[in-house]
């Protein structure tokens, strides 16, 4: 009998009586960069954490003292993803300058630039056996590499789709891959009965995040449509998997998932700065919320489990890494406590990383309108007035040489629900930077402010596009509230014919203050 039947009358009982939040002691607190993390791995001992993110430096950390052991350089823009090899001798790099690393995990000596992607690449892992990396793109790209060699076996096209994550099965056999249209892909690779592919339907937006059980009888998923859910992949004899469970709760898209060490109880963080809890055994209710536990408030970027799946450790915008207990024991005491949980930070290690942040370039800056609309986007240095432009015929109205963000006339406003847009020039016509210029610097996470005198709203980064400039669905109306942001991107800039041929679109959906 599983030790979660008794838990309703615990809760019926924790109900009627007032107690404190419960709060659980932080086992470490890092200060890990003074930018966003975005992509962490632990060594498959346990021992260290490997953390990257907005600053393009490797850090690596022991992961009881906290201890910076080693900082890595030479990718030239943000570390998207890590992993470490079955052995802990090698650790993988993928970064938004497209190229694949191979490094000692050691010494952090470069041993190989493994190759690249026309795109960023979203995610990197390794085979259990360590002989093969793969790499993912937001091309769509899945390339196999040759560890001992670095060199290119096979290529996979995810169906023009952007891949977030990729991860293998325990056995190495299967790769389960996460995609721009909510669906997730199970590659069969090697072995007698290789080359199949089966299709897992049920979310509604971008894949984010996939993990699976040790057994590879399960895996979890999250997504940018905020919620979790479970699938069976016990029987593999079937074209296409529906979600056994769906769990919802979260109020932002889902950036890590991972199981309990039982496998009864899910694991997931968001971008609304929580972890929660996940009945998947069926004991108390399959998919019921066992419990939120709140962090520092800002949004997680991440999150992954320790080796024996009892540490869980995050990361986020602030660029602190949280490592906390995540033993049965203690879930079990979060979950009986029936009461919300924090965790209680440790003593922040005093680590300086040794780059500052990124300097903001300045770009064109003025006061709001007498409306009293503005656009704050702190990473990017962005604080400016909002203007409208008008509708006239097929598209919207905009000087070449406006120096504000306008919003697009009949898309929502922040008095109704649904879809604010919000444009800008990313360059003048003499080439000087445009107000939307510094939209290259952020990333998914980050907040932005919309106000319109008294009234304010918070949005979150949830996802960042290049569009070919015929693409107007980026602009259709939502049924939440979200905020996108339309510029020209200016590596699709054509001098001969003076046209930008593609625009960069900043999606962010509202998190209530």
């Amino acid at each position: 009998m599983s030790r979660y039947y008794f838990l309703i009358i615990i809760f019926l009982i924790n109900t009627l009586i007032s107690a404190q939040d419960t709060a659980i002691e932080g086992l470490l607190s890092i200060q890990a960069s003074s930018s966003a993390l975005d992509a962490i791995a632990y060594s498959p001992d346990g021992s260290r954490i490997a953390t990257g993110g907005r600053d393009n430096i490797i850090r690596v950390w022991d992961a009881v003292t906290g201890e910076m052991l080693m900082q890595i350089e030479g990718h030239s823009d943000w570390i998207s993803a890590l992993a470490y090899s079955a052995d802990g001798n090698l650790l993988v790099s993928g970064s938004r300058d497209n190229t694949v690393r191979l490094f000692d995990a050691h010494s952090g000596e470069l041993m190989q630039v493994i190759g690249s992607h026309e795109d960023d690449v979203s995610d990197v892992a390794i085979t259990p056996d360590g002989t093969i990396i793969a790499s993912a793109g937001r091309e769509g790209i899945i390339k196999f590499w040759e560890t001992s060699t670095g060199n290119l076996i096979q290529e996979l096209e995810q169906f023009d789709q952007a891949i977030w994550q990729i991860a293998f099965n325990p056995t190495g056999t299967i790769l389960a891959s996460a995609s721009e249209d909510g669906t997730i892909w199970l590659w069969g690779l090697w072995g007698y009965d290789s080359g199949w592919l089966k299709q897992m339907v049920g979310h509604t937006a971008p894949v984010s995040a996939i993990a699976f059980s040790a057994d590879g009888d399960a895996l979890l998923s999250g997504s940018l449509d905020g919620t979790v859910r479970l699938w069976d992949l016990s029987n593999l004899n079937q074209l296409r998997f529906s979600p056994q469970v769906t769990m919802s709760g979260h109020l932002a898209p889902i950036m890590g998932v991972g199981f309990s060490a039982d496998n009864e109880v899910a694991i997931s963080a968001s971008l609304d700065g929580s972890v929660r809890l996940w009945d998947i055994s069926g004991a108390v209710e399959l998919g019921q919320e066992l419990s939120v536990i709140a962090g520092n408030g800002t949004p997680l970027t991440n999150l992954i489990l320790d080796p024996t799946h009892t540490r869980a450790v995050s990361i986020g915008t602030s660029g602190i890494v949280n490592l906390w207990d995540m033993s049965s024991a203690t879930i079990t005491e979060i979950i009986e406590s029936s009461q919300p949980v924090s965790i209680a930070q440790s003593t922040v290690s005093p680590i300086n990383p040794t780059q500052e942040p990124v300097d903001i370039a300045s770009v064109p800056q003025a006061p709001p309108p007498a409306s009293g609309r503005a656009l704050s986007i702190p990473i990017a240095g962005i604080n400016i007035g909002v203007t409208t432009f008008p509708l006239g015929g097929n598209s919207w109205v905009i000087d070449p040489w406006e120096t504000v963000v306008g919003h697009f006339q009949g898309t929502s406003w922040l008095n109704q629900r649904g879809n604010v847009v919000l444009g800008g020039h990313s360059e003048m016509p003499d080439g000087s930077a445009g107000v939307f210029n510094n939209l290259y610097n952020v990333g998914i996470g980050d907040e932005i402010f919309v106000q319109d005198g008294a009234l304010t709203r918070r949005y979150v980064v949830v996802n960042i596009l290049s569009v070919d400039y015929r693409d107007l669905t980026v602009v259709y109306p939502t049924s939440h509230n979200r905020l996108t942001l339309i510029t020209c991107d200016i590596p699709s800039y054509v001098v001969e014919q003076n046209f930008y041929y593609e625009r960069l679109v900043v999606i962010a959906d509202e998190v209530p203050l």
